[in-house]
């Protein structure tokens, strides 16, 4: 979408996801992030988890790709801030779903673009909110 096509208050919701065990291997074996509370299910029982949990960068980056399927990203330009609040672990398994809104549009000094500021949730297949992104910002560009 253009930076025209969105007004705040408009809401989105992107397709459900779920979490699978090959995710969250990726994720850590391509970062180095090999963590065994990622990784190994004894592991994160002993920190107080039922099970291992995916690192909260693989949610992040889930959502976003979930919401780039929306086609809020098509003509973005640049990611310019970000405000993320991890509030649940998920689990291989979990699916999670996000809504997102646009809490503020603002034009800049280029006749191109404008920014757009978004505000995403997260939640779970039950309906427990897992992450909150606010201030979500990106310089998108005008249909001109």
């Amino acid at each position: 979408m253009y930076f025209e096509d969105i007004e705040p208050g408009d809401k989105f919701t992107a397709r459900p996801r779920v979490v699978t065990p090959t995710d969250i291997d990726s994720l850590t074996i391509s970062t180095g992030a090999v963590n065994p509370l990622f990784l190994d299910d004894a592991s994160a029982r002993k920190l107080g988890f039922d099970r291992r949990i995916a690192p909260g960068l693989l949610t992040l980056s889930l959502t976003v790709g979930l919401i780039h399927a929306l086609g809020l990203f098509d003509h973005v330009i640049a990611l310019m801030d970000i405000d993320v609040n991890f509030l649940a672990s998920v689990n291989a398994g979990d699916e999670i779903n996000s809504t997102v809104e646009v809490v503020e549009k603002l034009e800049t000094k280029h006749p191109d673009r404008g920014i757009a500021i978004l505000k995403v949730n997260s939640q779970n297949q039950d309906d427990e909110l897992v992450r909150e992104i606010g201030n979500l910002a990106y310089l998108i560009r005008h249909k001109s």
